[in-house]
């Protein structure tokens, strides 16, 4: 894995044998910033990253100049290897909590520019995780919602949807934080 662009272009990682995480490919990771750096500029926002597994979208952000990253992830050792990267590589602008997605969405009480968020594909109730990010005001006014997942599970009449990109196995749904049809 590698970052593709910014700061820290080129700089490659990889994860400890045995570590459980599906990261986004970086052709998958590619084709999401092609996508975003001609809606939305990425220099100093305020970004989120839910079930940040091996931070690898949270590190890209930074590069391109996010202002600040907070990465979440429920799994010790995977926190604890995005705050070894985010050391050795000088991140200042990445956080990384240890905690449930689903609970941090319910209790932060600050908002963001962009959301990612990668839940594990079979996990139970992804189809309500754009809903509890809206209800609890996690978005600022302008913000962005993206969640990557499989094909099998679509947002095709929510109303916050803009569109929807497939990449292999991986789907990517962008929302905004205003209903389209408002």
């Amino acid at each position: 894995m590698r970052i593709i662009s910014g700061i820290w272009k080129g700089r490659k990682f990889s994860t400890p044998p045995g570590f459980n995480s599906r990261p986004t490919s970086d052709r998958a990771k590619e084709a999401l910033f092609n996508i975003l750096q001609h809606r939305i500029a990425l220099a100093d926002i305020e970004a989120l990253d839910l079930f940040a597994g091996t931070g690898s979208v949270g590190y890209e952000l930074a590069s391109r100049g996010a202002r600040r990253v907070v990465m979440v992830d429920r799994q010790y050792r995977v926190v604890q290897f995005i705050r070894r990267q985010i050391e050795v590589w000088e991140m200042h602008t990445c956080e990384v909590v240890q905690a449930d997605a689903w609970q941090y969405i319910r209790h932060a009480h600050q908002q963001f520019d962009l959301i990612f968020a990668d839940p594990p594909y079979d996990m139970d109730h992804v189809s309500e995780l754009p809903n509890a990010i809206f209800s609890h005001g996690l978005l600022r006014e302008n913000g962005w919602l993206i969640i990557e997942h499989s094909k099998l599970l679509r947002f095709d009449t929510h109303p916050h949807l803009l569109f929807n990109r497939q990449y292999g196995k991986t789907v990517f749904s962008f929302f905004l934080a205003h209903p389209i049809n408002a």
